[in-house]
C-alpha cells in the first residue's frame, strides 16, 4: 500500500523530488569520500 503511494508522491512531484534526490546523491558520495 504505501509503495503505491510513495510511487504517486514521486510521479506528482517529480520535477520536485529529482534535484532532491541528486543532491541527497551527491552528498551520500561527499560523506563516502571522507
Amino acid at each position: 500500500m504505501w509503495i503505491v503511494l510513495a510511487l504517486c508522491l514521486v510521479g506528482g512531484a517529480g520535477f520536485f523530488t529529482g534535484p532532491l534526490v541528486a543532491f541527497g546523491r551527491a552528498v551520500v558520495n561527499f560523506f563516502i569520500g571522507l
